[in-house]
Protein backbone atom coordinates (compact mmCIF):
# COMPACT_ATOMS: atom_id res chain seq x y z
CA UNK A 1 0.00 0.00 0.00
CA UNK A 2 2.83 2.26 0.74
CA UNK A 3 4.05 1.35 -2.81
CA UNK A 4 0.95 2.86 -3.61
CA UNK A 5 1.08 5.82 -2.18
CA UNK A 6 4.19 7.07 -3.16
CA UNK A 7 4.00 5.92 -7.07
CA UNK A 8 0.43 7.82 -6.85
CA UNK A 9 2.11 10.89 -5.26
CA UNK A 10 5.14 10.74 -7.68
CA UNK A 11 2.44 10.92 -10.89
CA UNK A 12 1.58 13.48 -13.00
CA UNK A 13 -2.01 14.86 -13.86
CA UNK A 14 -5.13 15.95 -12.73
CA UNK A 15 -6.61 12.66 -11.80
CA UNK A 16 -3.48 11.18 -10.35
CA UNK A 17 -3.38 14.04 -8.37
CA UNK A 18 -7.14 13.63 -7.14
CA UNK A 19 -6.63 9.74 -6.91
CA UNK A 20 -3.28 10.81 -4.36
CA UNK A 21 -5.75 13.34 -2.50
CA UNK A 22 -8.48 10.49 -2.00
CA UNK A 23 -6.10 7.87 -1.03
CA UNK A 24 -4.16 9.76 1.43
CA UNK A 25 -7.38 10.99 2.83
CA UNK A 26 -8.84 7.50 3.52
CA UNK A 27 -5.62 6.29 4.81
CA UNK A 28 -5.57 9.03 7.31
CA UNK A 29 -9.39 8.32 8.61
CA UNK A 30 -7.99 4.75 8.63
CA UNK A 31 -7.01 4.42 12.20
CA UNK A 32 -6.15 0.89 11.98
CA UNK A 33 -3.90 0.85 9.07
CA UNK A 34 -0.80 2.71 10.05
CA UNK A 35 -1.18 0.14 12.93
CA UNK A 36 -1.17 -2.91 10.38
CA UNK A 37 1.53 -0.72 8.61
CA UNK A 38 3.35 -0.89 11.50
CA UNK A 39 3.03 -4.88 12.56
CA UNK A 40 4.11 -5.16 8.62
CA UNK A 41 7.37 -3.31 9.08
CA UNK A 42 8.61 -5.71 12.33
CA UNK A 43 6.90 -8.96 10.27
CA UNK A 44 9.20 -8.04 7.70
CA UNK A 45 12.55 -7.50 9.70
CA UNK A 46 12.51 -3.90 8.99
CA UNK A 47 12.16 -2.16 12.27
CA UNK A 48 12.03 -3.78 15.87
CA UNK A 49 9.05 -4.23 17.89
CA UNK A 50 10.10 -1.82 20.67
CA UNK A 51 10.26 1.14 18.18
CA UNK A 52 6.80 0.78 17.10
CA UNK A 53 4.65 -0.23 19.40
CA UNK A 54 3.40 2.66 22.38
CA UNK A 55 3.23 1.15 26.13
CA UNK A 56 -0.79 1.19 25.10
CA UNK A 57 -0.15 -1.74 22.91
CA UNK A 58 1.05 -5.12 24.69
CA UNK A 59 0.84 -7.88 21.56
CA UNK A 60 2.32 -11.31 22.43
CA UNK A 61 4.61 -12.83 19.34
CA UNK A 62 1.76 -15.01 18.52
CA UNK A 63 -0.65 -12.28 18.02
CA UNK A 64 1.86 -10.17 15.91
CA UNK A 65 2.21 -13.23 13.75
CA UNK A 66 -1.34 -13.24 13.06
CA UNK A 67 -1.50 -10.31 11.53
CA UNK A 68 0.70 -11.33 8.69
CA UNK A 69 -2.37 -12.83 7.29
CA UNK A 70 -4.42 -10.19 8.09
CA UNK A 71 -6.76 -9.08 4.67
CA UNK A 72 -6.01 -5.46 3.57
CA UNK A 73 -9.87 -5.72 2.53
CA UNK A 74 -13.14 -6.96 3.48
CA UNK A 75 -14.04 -7.86 -0.17
CA UNK A 76 -14.71 -11.68 0.90
CA UNK A 77 -17.36 -10.15 3.76
CA UNK A 78 -19.06 -8.02 1.25
CA UNK A 79 -19.50 -10.19 -0.90
CA UNK A 80 -21.02 -13.09 1.33
CA UNK A 81 -23.52 -9.99 3.13
CA UNK A 82 -24.60 -9.92 -1.14
CA UNK A 83 -24.87 -13.31 -1.22
CA UNK A 84 -26.96 -14.01 1.76
CA UNK A 85 -29.02 -10.80 1.74
CA UNK A 86 -31.69 -12.99 -0.95
CA UNK A 87 -31.42 -15.79 1.65
CA UNK A 88 -32.30 -13.94 4.61
CA UNK A 89 -34.96 -11.75 2.56
CA UNK A 90 -38.49 -10.47 4.73
CA UNK A 91 -40.29 -12.68 2.28
CA UNK A 92 -38.20 -16.16 3.23
CA UNK A 93 -40.28 -17.27 6.19
CA UNK A 94 -40.21 -21.10 6.03
CA UNK A 95 -36.83 -22.41 5.22
CA UNK A 96 -35.81 -24.82 8.08
CA UNK A 97 -32.18 -24.59 9.94
CA UNK A 98 -31.15 -27.69 7.92
CA UNK A 99 -31.74 -25.86 4.82
CA UNK A 100 -30.16 -22.58 5.34
CA UNK A 101 -26.92 -24.36 6.27
CA UNK A 102 -26.86 -26.28 2.82
CA UNK A 103 -27.11 -23.23 1.19
CA UNK A 104 -24.36 -21.58 3.11
CA UNK A 105 -22.22 -24.38 2.41
CA UNK A 106 -23.26 -24.52 -1.91
CA UNK A 107 -21.98 -20.52 -1.17
CA UNK A 108 -18.73 -21.12 0.25
CA UNK A 109 -17.83 -23.64 -2.09
CA UNK A 110 -19.16 -22.23 -5.24
CA UNK A 111 -16.45 -20.75 -8.04
CA UNK A 112 -16.06 -17.27 -7.37
CA UNK A 113 -14.61 -16.84 -10.44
Amino acid sequence: MRNVQVELGNAVGDGAKAASQKLDEVLRKNAGFNKIADIANILSGKVEISTILDGDENYTPAEIAAYAYAPITSCDVERSFSQYKCLLADNRRRLKFENIQHIFVTYCNADSS
